[in-house]
């Protein structure tokens, strides 16, 4: 069995959970790629290792559709920190949402290409 091991998250520790979504595996808080079937047993945290950070990058939202009444709905394709990632930004008028991984978990609060979003309009 391989282990898999990642830098230790100075807030949750050892508390992680490993998600399926549509771009792959991923090991959260910090998003890990790790590869299909990855087990709990596989990941090994290591406090020595630097902590993942995104690369500084601001995505470039490109409209798709905007209608011409403020209160319909609108959104926007929104470039992921990935390079090729591409995720939806809505909103139907009363409340925002986005296709990304993040925004699935965060489910009380808006996920980054939202705030953007939000900034912008």
């Amino acid at each position: 069995m391989n282990k898999i091991v990642l830098p230790l998250h100075n807030h949750y520790k050892d508390v992680f959970g490993i998600a399926k979504t549509l771009s792959g595996w991923f090991v959260t808080p910090g998003w890990h790629e790790v590869p299909e079937g990855t087990t709990r047993e596989q990941i090994e945290f290591d406090p020595a290792l630097e902590p993942w950070t995104p690369p500084d990058h601001k995505p470039t939202p490109v409209v798709v559709e905007v209608k011409s009444n403020p209160t319909e709905s609108k959104s926007w394709m929104v470039e992921g920190s990935r390079p090729g990632v591409k995720y939806t930004v809505l909103f139907n008028g009363k409340a925002w949402s986005c296709t990304c991984p993040a925004s699935q978990f965060r489910r009380h609060s808006d996920c980054k290409h939202i705030k953007n979003k939000k900034e912008e309009v």
